[in-house]
C-alpha cells in the first residue's frame, strides 16, 4: 500500500526535470526545517530588541489615529494635500498616508518684548504691547505662512515702528489714538494669514533717559519763556530776566568799580603788612617763593586776574 502511495508521488513529478523533481520531493521537510529556524530567530530577536519594537509599536498605534483637543481645530493632509478641517474628538487615519496638523482656534495673547523706537521728533521711547487674537481660518494659518506666531511677532514688531515712527511726542499721550492706528496696521497684516485681529494696544511707553533729559529741558525752557512774557508785560525792560531767578547779576558801572576799589585796597594791605613782618623779621626769600606769597596775597584779598588787571 505504501509502495503504491510512493509511486503515485513519483508519477505526479514524472514530467519535471530531474533536479527540481527532487528539490519538490523533500519541500515538507525543507518547509518545516524552515519554519522550525524562523521561528527560533523571531523569539530571539524580540527578547533582544523588545524596547525598539514596543517603540515601534506605539508609534504605529499613534500614526492610525489622532484626538484633536476642545479649543482646537485640525487640517487633515492626505498624500500631502490639505483636504477638510477636523473637529475635536478621536479621527482614524491612514499610517504615514494622512497627517493632521492642529492650532488652536480659542482666543490667545502675545506679548512684545521692549522695543527702542524713535519718534518722529526723534525722541527715542521704549515701548510694550501686546495683541489679542484668535484663528477664524486653519487652511490659511497653515498654508499661507509657515510659523505663525513667529511671524506675528515680525509683523507685530514692524506695526510698532511704522506707527511710533509717525507719531509726534503729543500724540503720544493720546492712548486712544495710538492704539487705534496699531490695531489698524496689524488688521491689515494678519487678515491673509486667517487670524481676526480682537484688540491690539501698547501697554507702556517709557522714554529713554537722553530723552527724558530732553523732554524736561524743553518743559523747563517753554514754562521760563511763558513767565518771561508775562513779567516783560508789568515790570521795567531789564527787570524781568532777574525776577526769574537767573544766577547772574545785573549790576551798574559803579557798583563795578566801587567793587574793583575795595578788592584792591584790600590787597594793598595785605601788601603792607606782609612787607612790614619781613623787615622786623630780617628774612630774605627768593623770587620763586615772592612770587607764591603774592598770588597767595590776591587769593586772601578776593582779587581775579581782570580786576587785578
Amino acid at each position: 500500500m505504501r509502495r503504491r502511495q510512493e509511486e503515485s508521488e513519483e508519477d505526479k513529478f514524472s514530467a519535471v526535470p530531474e533536479p527540481l523533481r527532487s528539490l519538490l520531493n523533500g519541500t515538507s521537510s525543507w518547509w518545516d526545517a524552515f519554519r522550525v529556524g524562523f521561528r527560533e530567530s523571531a523569539l530571539q530577536f524580540i527578547q533582544q530588541n523588545s524596547s525598539v519594537i514596543l517603540i515601534a509599536l506605539i508609534s504605529l498605534l499613534k500614526a492610525t489615529g489622532v484626538t484633536v483637543k476642545s479649543g482646537q481645530t485640525g487640517l487633515l493632509f492626505s498624500f500631502g494635500r490639505a483636504r477638510k478641517e477636523i473637529p475635536p474628538g478621536f479621527r482614524l487615519l491612514i499610517p504615514f498616508l494622512q497627517v493632521v496638523r492642529t492650532v488652536p482656534t480659542r482666543q490667545r495673547t502675545l506679548d512684545l518684548p521692549a522695543q527702542r523706537v524713535t519718534t518722529l521728533d526723534g525722541l527715542v521711547y521704549l515701548v510694550d504691547a501686546n495683541i489679542v487674537f484668535r484663528v477664524v481660518d486653519i487652511r490659511k494659518a497653515l498654508i499661507e505662512i509657515d510659523d505663525l506666531l513667529k511671524g506675528m511677532r515680525q509683523v507685530l514688531v514692524l506695526s510698532v515702528q511704522e506707527v511710533l515712527r509717525n507719531s509726534e511726542r503729543d500724540s503720544l499721550r493720546v492712548a486712544e489714538k495710538t492704539d487705534g492706528a496699531l490695531k489698524e496696521a496689524m488688521t491689515a497684516r494678519l487678515e491673509p494669514w486667517g487670524v481676526k485681529l480682537i484688540n491690539a494696544g501698547f501697554t507702556s511707553i517709557t522714554p529713554s533717559p537722553s530723552t527724558l533729559q530732553l523732554v524736561q529741558l524743553g518743559v523747563r525752557v517753554s514754562t521760563r519763556a511763558r513767565s518771561l512774557d508775562q513779567l516783560n508785560q508789568h515790570v521795567p525792560e531789564g527787570l524781568s530776566l532777574p525776577l526769574l531767578g537767573t544766577p547772574q547779576r545785573i549790576i551798574t558801572r559803579s557798583q563795578v568799580l566801587t567793587e574793583r576799589e575795595i578788592v584792591r585796597r584790600r590787597h594793598r594791605r595785605v601788601r603792607r603788612v606782609l612787607r612790614t613782618e619781613l623787615k622786623r623779621s630780617g628774612l630774605k626769600i627768593s623770587s620763586k617763593e615772592h612770587a607764591r606769597l603774592r598770588r597767595k596775597i590776591r587769593a586772601e584779598a578776593g582779587m581775579s586776574g581782570v580786576l587785578n588787571g
